[in-house]
């Protein structure tokens, strides 16, 4: 049955989650649809809606766009279970959450039983104990996800005991600190979702390594608008980095139609531009020996940039600062790959004086952005919805369709080996 409470697609915008395994290496993302209402519970209860967004979603970016290789777990309540919609999904490309609030009646499980035939992987979401909704599903679900958050360590221990024996994935979800990753893996969890990862980790004395120096010292030519000679030198002074420059440019997300094969080609064909992105998306990939960790900041970087970038040219008066934007995004996350302090970071970068502002102090265009794609990130929907509401003239059709073309354009990134 639909929900009575009404809910508009203008509305509602997508977020995306990353789902780590034990080795912190990207395994999945959930897809998240959320209402500009305060009550983000709306959004799942509401068939229409959440139904709306995945075709406008899929079927403009399309499954490869929106994950990549990766798969995709999607909320499910009792409605959207024995909905038609779930028929647009591939099966081996989505993993179906069971909400807690769902009922394990008759009519249920054997939707369940019926979509694990069809292909689909089935999970079980915020588990925190056996109880009489969800004892049934038990015999059902591929995956298991525990939410910890609340939970003591007994009571982390008592609910792995109940389901420790069963034939299933483990998921800790809403993991927000390194004590809490270690003491879950140490629990047997299999898979990892929160806030963890990007949370910086303490490291005193922090030092640039050689590598990030080498990247450092060209990143600043190309700041200061070095001649190409130049440039091309200080690459061959770096076979790694000059490896790596002829994969990006010879990359699906640059586009060209013949293959680049010398370093002053390269650099001619990027520009300063792209050269500059390029190089502090590099940087971040020294930056860690957490291979796992460093793929999902990368990720979270690169998306921050480019949707603050098409945000910002959605807008004239906006759009001067879209290349500012675009830095913004990906230096907001090095504080916690590079472990250092952003003032410290912004600094050794010699970032021009409104990134600066934004970074520290959220002044201006740029702060403005940064704080709504942290928001978006967070799921704090009542900051989404004034931001959009007083800024955003597109609405939530603008955000969702950057949300889109910047998801894309990451899983391009990953690809090229960033």
């Amino acid at each position: 049955m639909v929900s009575s409470v009404s809910i508009t697609t203008e509305n509602v915008y997508l977020g995306r989650q990353p789902i780590l395994d034990r080795n912190q290496s990207l395994y999945a993302f959930e897809l998240l649809f959320r209402s500009s209402r305060e009550n983000r519970a709306e959004i799942v209860d509401n068939i229409a809606a959440t139904s709306a967004v995945i075709a406008h979603t899929l079927s403009e970016f399309g499954i490869d766009a929106v994950l990549g290789r990766y798969v995709g777990f999607i909320n499910c309540d009792a409605s959207f279970l024995q909905s038609d919609v779930i028929e647009l999904l591939p099966p081996d490309r989505m993993v179906l959450e069971i909400l807690e609030t769902t009922v394990a009646d008759d009519a249920v499980l054997k939707r369940c039983s019926e979509l694990k035939r069809k292909g689909f992987t089935l999970a079980l979401d915020d588990f925190q104990g056996i109880n009489s909704k969800n004892r049934d599903f038990l015999d059902l679900v591929d995956i298991v996800k525990v939410d910890i958050r609340g939970l003591s360590r007994s009571k982390i221990k008592d609910v792995m005991s109940q389901i420790n024996r069963r034939d299933v994935l483990l998921l800790a979800e809403k993991v927000e600190t390194r004590e809490e990753f270690n003491y879950c893996q140490d629990q047997g969890f299999n898979l990892y979702q929160g806030y963890f990862f990007s949370r910086a980790e303490r490291v005193s004395g922090k030092r640039f390594t050689p590598a990030q120096t080498a990247i450092i010292q060209i990143l600043t030519m190309v700041q200061s608008e070095a001649d190409v000679p130049t440039i091309v030198e200080a690459f061959k002074q770096s076979p790694t980095l000059s490896v790596g420059l002829l994969r990006l440019t010879n990359s699906a997300s640059i586009g060209l139609r013949h293959v680049v094969t010398s370093i002053r080609s390269a650099v001619v064909l990027l520009g300063h531009r792209q050269l500059q992105r390029w190089l502090l998306l590099l940087l971040m990939a020294h930056g860690s020996t957490k291979k796992g960790r460093q793929t999902a900041l990368i990720h979270q970087a690169a998306g921050r940039a480019k949707f603050m970038e098409l945000m910002a040219l959605s807008n004239k008066a906006w759009a001067p600062y879209a290349e500012s934007a675009f830095i913004t995004g990906i230096v907001s996350v090095m504080k916690a790959l590079l472990n250092m302090e952003t003032k410290a970071l912004v600094e050794s970068l010699g970032l021009v004086p409104e990134v600066r502002d934004a970074l520290l102090e959220r002044k201006g265009v740029l702060g403005d952005l940064l704080n709504l794609v942290e928001a978006i990130e967070q799921e704090n929907t009542s900051m989404v919805a004034e931001f959009v509401g007083a800024k955003v003239k597109g609405g939530y059709d603008l955000l969702v369709h950057a949300q889109g073309q910047t998801i894309a354009w990451v899983n391009q990134i990953i690809d090229a080996g960033i």
